[in-house]
């Protein structure tokens, strides 16, 4: 249903149910989540029905597309078509993790939530103490809105809950900057010294080889950021 590189973004399906339950009941998982009961097979089979039939609730699994295996899960419940707004959640199985697949996975839901199903705010509650899981989201755009003080009870102790979201405008204004690209030329040397505001790389391209290794495009463009044809003075 939703395609990246690596991975396939399908409905939860009874087929999941087995490997979900087992990331599901991994401390590394439940450590973070609201809840930090076990669940069984039983009680699983009564959520699954319950959120099968919820209109408000969309469940998703994430597999590999090379070797259609079960990496995580993605959470979308709170929907509410007319503000446009939903809460998403992802947990990723323990041996999959530092693989760059959570990234992947959110990155593309978070595409096809405001590219097809045109939501206009994606939000979530994250541990304050969950470092992992915070970074990986302010990489991705998200904003931290505020914090339910001392919601969440483990290890003996209170945590703070932080919400976080991220708005449509700010999603399409981060994927405007990620395609634009300016490139200044110092013409006083043997090619061109590319210094692109978005990567802040600076690299100098021999109008006649190749670019740090990099051949130009078919078109003669610069590989690194497709703004400035090779050999010719960018007069922006």
């Amino acid at each position: 249903m939703i395609d990246s590189e690596r991975l396939n973004i399908i409905p939860l399906e009874v087929r999941h149910l087995k490997d979900l339950r087992k990331m599901r009941n991994d401390f590394s998982t439940w450590y973070w989540l609201t809840d930090p009961s076990p669940i069984n097979e039983i009680n699983q089979n009564q959520w699954f029905g319950n959120v099968s039939q919820n209109p408000k609730k969309m469940y998703f699994a994430i597999e590999d597309n090379r070797v259609d295996s079960f990496i995580g899960m993605i959470r979308s419940d709170e929907w509410d078509r007319v503000n446009r707004s939903v809460r998403i959640g992802i947990d990723i199985a323990t041996k999959f993790r530092k693989k760059g697949y959570g990234t992947e996975a959110f990155q593309a839901f978070i595409d096809y939530l405001f590219l097809h199903q045109n939501m206009n705010r994606i939000w979530f509650f994250v541990v304050a103490d969950n470092k992992p899981a915070r970074g990986l989201y302010k990489k991705i755009g998200f904003k931290q809105e505020g914090i339910q003080r001392k919601a969440i009870y483990r290890d003996g102790k209170y945590h703070n809950y932080v919400m976080m979201s991220l708005l449509a405008e700010e999603y399409f204004n981060r994927s405007k900057e990620k395609t634009e690209c300016v490139c200044q030329v110092d013409t006083s040397k043997h090619g061109h010294e590319h210094s692109c505001k978005l990567s802040n790389h600076s690299q100098v391209v021999d109008t006649c080889t190749s670019m740090n290794g990099h051949k130009p495009g078919k078109n003669g463009n610069c590989k690194i950021c497709g703004a400035l044809k090779i050999g010719e003075k960018n007069d922006n």
